[in-house]
């Protein structure tokens, strides 16, 4: 089922069913499709950013990734929803390209990742079959030679953690050029697997306190504060109002 938070949509699936719909896109490559696991800063930013909230009215997939994007779910009567982390996202669909000998292309984080990324693949999914990895974390312009290498390897998992709005953009414009490639935007992911970046312990992630974490252990996040209140205030207002139009 498919609903609308702010004209947004946010497929409520279990989980089961949203990996088997995934993974028929990867066993029977067609169009392109682009995948969205959406949090309450990327909600906010979509309310003043037309493309970005273009995009995610386009795509063929929104999961709830967030806290907040959960509980305003259940605000609104839809007490089955969970959440589907981005970083268990990548988890479960590399090992399922890993057993299938899908490919995959990693595209994001800092050129220092490149080495620990592949090891810990190397580590985790031994029969992964990468087909590339490429550096470019905060690069509003995406390389040309990522668009190029992608076409020529043909269907892929095409991996982007170029932060948001950047790896949707990135997707959005590219992905038409590059039939049967699945692209999912990931986020800090990528880093998080290679080992630079701790992962967010489950009790803060399970609290809905994984901002909080995050902030701590990354001050420059705390940029991202005034965007996170505005989510909250609008939250407060919704149960005041008692309800939510769309």
């Amino acid at each position: 089922m498919r609903i609308l938070i702010q004209d947004i949509p946010v497929d409520l699936l279990a989980r089961p069913v949203l990996l088997e719909s995934i993974i028929e896109w990867l066993k029977f490559p067609g169009q392109p499709r682009q995948i969205i696991t959406l949090n309450s800063l990327m909600l906010v930013n979509a309310g003043r950013n037309q493309e970005l909230k273009r995009i995610l009215c386009a795509a063929d997939l929104v999961t709830i990734d967030g806290f907040g994007i959960e509980l305003l779910l259940r605000r609104r009567g839809h007490q089955e929803v969970t959440r589907w982390a981005g970083i268990d996202l990548v988890r479960d669909l590399l090992g399922w390209c890993s057993g299938s000998g899908f490919p995959v292309f990693f595209y994001g984080g800092p050129p220092a990742m490149n080495a620990p990324l592949r090891q810990a693949m190397a580590n985790l999914f031994p029969r992964l079959r990468i087909v590339g990895i490429r550096d470019g974390f905060n690069n509003m312009a995406p390389q040309p030679a990522v668009v190029e290498e992608v076409e020529r390897i043909g269907p892929c998992l095409l991996l982007a953690g170029l932060g948001s709005p950047a790896q949707e953009i990135f997707l959005a414009r590219h992905l038409p050029r590059m039939p049967g490639t699945v692209g999912i935007g990931v986020g800090g992911a990528l880093e998080v697997l290679s080992g630079m970046k701790k992962e967010v312990p489950r009790f803060f992630r399970n609290c809905g306190w994984e901002w909080l974490y995050r902030m701590v252990r990354e001050p420059e996040r705390l940029r991202n504060l005034p965007d996170l209140l505005w989510f909250w205030y609008q939250f407060i207002r919704l149960r005041k109002d008692g309800g939510e139009s769309n």
